[in-house]
């Protein structure tokens, strides 16, 4: 394995160091997902792809996309072992594997809807992740896809969006996004900036004429990565530009907050373990929510 260059990139890395002059055949990037490696190790992904090396991308997360490939890790495994001994290459490019867990793909990868008229994405962060692994009935056998990533804030979800939804071709998505806003994951927040964020998917949307519905944020009286952010108002005044933004626009609005949220603003008891991510009893209350809400979208002239 001595030709192999193997390299760990988080998204959270300031920078990485630059690509040496030695040639290498190949390059691995572990990330917890896809996205990531674009984000702290594109210089190196491009420097490796434009030397026609090929690069062999191992994601953590569980949803993570597969562009093109089943999610084997065997295959890349396998092949980077052959690669080593022989030296020859099997595909050129860059291969993307999940190291376990769900998969979900490109619309021609096996196991999607083929008709955009019946697809429906989900979009959104570790809520939507969860949703597909704690009740996985509510999306086997309908076309609804999954596409969550933990930790993510509205910009990095926005930066997303024309991969994870618009090139999926769906007919509708049901955007909900923000909590890590607020949260601070991405640094301080900015109430106009995650609202600008929000409304730039909900356009991008519409202008490739996908149906919209907008959720709003979950209740939470507190994060426990971060305790001390009194985020229930916060929660409250985006919800409400959010239910405004909508309203004025002729976009449907999901309440999830109405009918999930205790007096003090937190999740109503039994919904939540950590009083910010649902567990199954919660997703079942918003699973009937969003297909309601997405009949209306759908429904819709």
């Amino acid at each position: 394995m001595k030709h192999l260059a193997l390299w760990i990139c988080y998204s959270t890395l300031g920078s990485v160091p630059a690509w040496g002059q030695t040639p290498r055949p190949a390059m691995v990037v572990i990330a917890p997902h896809p996205d990531d490696a674009e984000a702290s190790c594109g210089g190196l992904i491009a420097n490796a792809a434009a030397a026609g090396q090929e690069v062999v991308v191992l994601s953590m997360t569980a949803l993570a996309r597969v562009r093109g490939y089943e999610s084997d890790v065997a295959f890349a495994e396998g092949y980077m072992k052959a690669r080593s001994s022989s030296g020859l290459g099997g595909r050129s490019g860059k291969t993307v594997k999940t190291l376990g867990g769900t998969t979900s793909e490109r619309p021609a990868a096996k196991g999607l809807p083929e008709a955009a008229d019946e697809r429906v994405v989900f979009f959104g962060d570790s809520i939507t992740e969860r949703w597909a692994a704690t009740v996985p009935a509510f999306f086997k056998g309908r076309p609804y896809l999954a596409r969550g990533i933990a930790g993510q804030t509205t910009a990095q979800m926005r930066a997303r969006f024309h991969r994870d939804v618009i090139a999926l071709e769906p007919q509708a998505v049901v955007i909900l996004a923000g909590t890590n806003d607020i949260a601070g994951n991405g640094g301080p927040y900015r109430q106009e900036d995650t609202f600008g964020n929000l409304v730039a998917m909900v356009e991008l949307a519409r202008a490739h004429h996908i149906r919209v519905v907008l959720a709003s944020i979950l209740p939470a009286r507190d994060y426990d990565w971060r305790p001390g952010l009194t985020p229930a108002p916060k929660i409250i005044a985006l919800n409400a530009l959010l239910r405004a933004y909508a309203e004025k626009n002729g976009v449907v609005y999901l309440d999830y907050h109405g009918v999930m949220a205790d007096e003090g603003g937190g999740l109503k008891a039994g919904l939540s373990a950590d009083g910010v991510h649902p567990e199954r009893a919660g997703y079942e209350v918003m699973g009937p929510l969003a297909e309601r809400a997405l009949q209306r979208a759908l429904a819709a002239k």
